[in-house]
């Protein structure tokens, strides 16, 4: 099975006032064989989170190397597939779900590669369900206002 695990989901996993069971979860049960698989943007997307977490005293910077260094252990392979080839795609994914272009990224990886989409995100969760594409969790609890 191919797993697509969004930003938003894998900084579950180091944000300390982010709940991160569901996805470890999820990354526990991965059987042998299955992969993760993230668009190359991800990569940036995370030390993104990273820098801007320390920004905001949401992490120290030792935790969030070690943050990088975990996400490093996760493996995940990157979308071979090149950019321009891609994005075409999800253009069109982006302007028929008011997604951004780097949330119709995991979108158009998911359909592409007929993967579960790991998402906690709102408006990529929908796009998901419309496009019939499988997700992971099933079901997210809302968060308060």
């Amino acid at each position: 099975m191919t797993w697509v695990v969004d930003a938003c989901a894998a900084s579950s996993l180091f944000l300390p006032d982010e709940d991160g069971s569901v996805l470890r979860s999820i990354l526990v049960g991965i059987e042998e064989g299955d992969r993760i698989l993230v668009p190359a943007l991800w990569w940036y997307e995370m030390t993104n989170v990273l820098v801007g977490s320390i920004r905001r005293g949401r992490l120290e910077e030792a935790a969030a190397f070690h943050a990088l260094e975990m996400l490093r252990r996760l493996n995940p392979s990157r979308d071979a597939r090149p950019l321009e080839e891609s994005a075409p795609a999800a253009f069109v994914l982006a302007r028929a779900h008011g997604l951004s272009s780097y949330d119709a990224a995991y979108l158009e990886l998911a359909a592409r590669e007929g993967g579960t989409l790991c998402s906690f995100g709102g408006a990529l969760r929908s796009a998901a369900n419309k496009a019939g594409i499988p997700l992971k969790p099933t079901a997210v609890e809302p968060t308060a206002a």
